[in-house]
């Protein structure tokens, strides 16, 4: 397999979530991709970034438009990362356990590529998102906590001393 080279790229777990590589359109086309690493390569790329944020974005049942306070949250976002290139916006998709396993990971990348499409509509650089969509959060029932984005945000350090 051959790996890809991301320079200052932040990674989680063992999973290294490549940057968007563009937004055309309204449907899923070209909006995300991940690779599975194995873990010896991690260690000491997540020394090189910080969680700086956590955004929880909340969506209705089955549905993955954002209400008007949920995009004056993001607009927030926006106002203040979109003035430094040392941010890296992760978007973790997630429903709740009603649906099938399948649907449930659709949704939940549907729900990543909506805040993500928000976010580039209102200034961030695609290259500045990773989304993954996960899925449900366990077996539970519906529960509306479950059913969100968790919009994390990620600086990478300067290079001055």
């Amino acid at each position: 397999m051959t790996r890809p080279i991301f320079r200052s790229l932040c990674w989680f777990g063992a999973v290294a979530i490549a940057s968007i590589t563009g937004l055309r359109g309204t449907g899923s086309e070209n909006v995300s991709s991940h690779e599975r690493f194995d873990s010896s390569s991690v260690g000491e790329a997540l020394e090189n970034c910080r969680l700086v944020s956590l955004i929880r974005v909340h969506f209705a049942s089955a549905n993955a438009d954002l209400s008007p306070g949920e995009e004056t949250s993001l607009r927030h976002l926006v106002e203040r990362y979109s003035r430094t290139n040392r941010s890296v916006i992760e978007l973790r998709g997630y429903t709740d356990g009603a649906g099938s396993v399948e649907g449930n990971l659709a949704l939940s990348t549907k729900r990543a590529q909506t805040i993500a499409r928000f976010l580039i509509d209102n200034g961030i650089p695609p290259k500045r998102i990773q989304l993954l969509g996960l899925g449900e959060i366990d077996g539970s029932a519906p529960n509306a906590e479950h059913r969100r984005v968790d919009v994390r945000i990620f600086m990478q350090p300067t290079d001055e001393p």
